[in-house]
This record gives structure tokens, sequence and C-alpha cells, in this order.
């Protein structure tokens, strides 16, 4: 190779050095929130991934099983049968159990996912249960007295995100009456819905909940059913457990504050706060 060869040469890779080094540097990626989610677990809390592996191992076994199942409350002078919620082994649907109602599901979920607080001494204190009913924790949500570790009321349903509990207080309810409202875990927020059950002054939307009920929400394939199905209702029955469903939420238009349910996209009934009234509350 003659000396002008090796100069070319050595002076094309300098040039392209110098490109290379002068080249401009790609902007760093920017983490960018995604909608809904807030500090400090991401878009799904500890809570909601427990509930979710305990009602996913479940899922793969028949509901004849029994294995997953709404307790009913004892007849009159009967004892009550104790809840079972138990997290079993990876791989073995067989070694999970849910037998609870709709409180006692979300208490046991608690306690499971946060065992450093959520303790019997700790439900008891603030919710004057260790397993407080929908109207405790109804109570508590409202934040009318005072406040509690880890739970943070939501006012408007723009604060609504998920995993955040809602809490129904059945105004009618009577003393002695074991059913004092409902319990819902949010699962998903699916958005505005205007195609029926409308209400003046007040916006629909469909919420995906996880709960543990008798009645699931909705009835199979009529309306807009599908797009907001239970994961209970086959076409041939409605299975009480816990399961995903979805609730139609109604809020104020011009607050934001919250002003009634449906209890599925296919419900007629629209039950005002003055008669279901509703907190909610993140877990901190």
């Amino acid at each position: 190779m003659t000396a002008f060869s090796r100069r070319a040469m050595l002076a094309a890779a300098g040039a392209a050095s110098a490109t290379m080094m002068a080249a401009p540097t790609a902007p760093a990626a920017v983490a960018v929130p995604r909608e809904y989610v807030g500090p400090p677990f991401g878009p799904f809390p500890p809570h909601l991934l427990e509930a979710e592996r305990l009602l996913g191992y479940l899922d793969q076994l028949p509901w004849e099983s029994g294995f997953n199942s709404y307790r009913m409350p004892a007849p009159p002078g009967q004892p009550e049968q104790p809840d079972q919620m138990t997290w079993g082994q990876p791989g073995d649907p067989r070694t999970y159990r849910n037998l609870a109602q709709c409180a006692s599901f979300q208490t046991g979920v608690l306690k499971h996912s946060y065992p450093q607080w959520a303790t019997d001494e700790f439900f008891t204190t603030y919710f004057k249960s260790p397993s407080p009913q929908a109207w405790q924790y109804h109570r508590v949500f409202t934040g009318r007295h005072g406040e509690v570790p880890h739970f943070t009321p939501v006012r408007k349903v723009d604060e609504l995100r998920v995993g955040d509990l809602i809490a129904l207080d059945d105004l009618d309810r009577q003393p002695g009456d074991t059913d004092t409202g409902h319990m819902m875990l949010v699962r998903r927020l699916a958005g505005r819905y205007t195609k029926q059950g409308n209400q003046d002054g007040s916006t629909q939307h469909a919420v995906q909940v996880v709960d543990c009920t008798k009645d699931p929400h909705g009835v199979y394939n009529v309306g807009d059913y599908p797009s907001y199905p239970d994961s209970r209702i086959t076409t041939q029955h409605k299975w009480p457990g816990g399961g995903f469903g979805h609730l139609m939420l109604y809020a104020d238009d011009r607050t934001g504050a919250f002003t009634g349910i449906r209890w599925s996209v296919n419900s007629s009934v629209f039950n005002p706060t003055s008669q279901r009234a509703i907190a909610i509350a993140h877990i901190d």
C-alpha cells in the first residue's frame, strides 16, 4: 500500500470518527406516568394483585366444585360458618379457597396483602370490628369520624383509581340485618357510558370491580352485557362467590361527587345515594 493510500485511509477514518463524535446524542427515555396510576405501587397495588391471584387460580376450577362461593348467613339460632380464604401453592388451583361475604372478602384480601398493619387489632381499633361490615367501612371512608391510617377518602369521580375500595351503605337496613350494603375493589376504569340509564345532572361511569357477592352484576347477553360482563355468569347460571363484574357509578356533572349506582349495565334500577350511600377510599 502506498503512503498516499495510507494517508487517505487515515483521513477517512478520522473524518468518520469526528462525524460520530459530533452526532447529537439521542435523548434519554422519559418515563411517562400511565393514566390512573398512583404512587407507590403503580397500576395494580398489592391488594389487587393478591385478589387477582386468588380468583385467577379459582377460575381454573368448575364452579360446581365449591372452592369459590359466597358464605350465606346461618339460619336463626345456628352458629355462623367461618370465612375460608386460602392462597395456595403455585400451579395447584385446588389448594386455593374462597368462602366469604362481600366485606369479609375485602378484609381478608387486605389482611393477606398487608400483614404489617392490616391486623385484627387495627380493624378493631378503627372500624370497631376485626371483620367490619359494609356500613362500618362506609362510616370510616366518609372521613367524617377522623383520619384512619392507610385509608384516604375519595370525594370525586376524577380522583377514583385502580385499587380503591367502594363501600355502599344501605340506608333502609334494619337492626339485625346481615346485608348492610356492599364492598367492591376497583379493578379497571372502563370509561363513561351513555347508552341507557342516564340521569339528569349526572354522568355514568362503568367501573370493573372485584367482589364477593351472591348476586353477580348483570343478566347474560342482555343489552351491552357482552362489553361489561361478569365472570360468575354463564349461559345457564349465576354463581355466588368471588369474581369480576361491572358497576355503573354516577357522578354529579358539576362537582364530580358520587350520586348513585346501577348494579350492572343492564339493570333498570338506579339507586341514588339517598338509598345506597357511597363512600370510597384509596389504600396508601
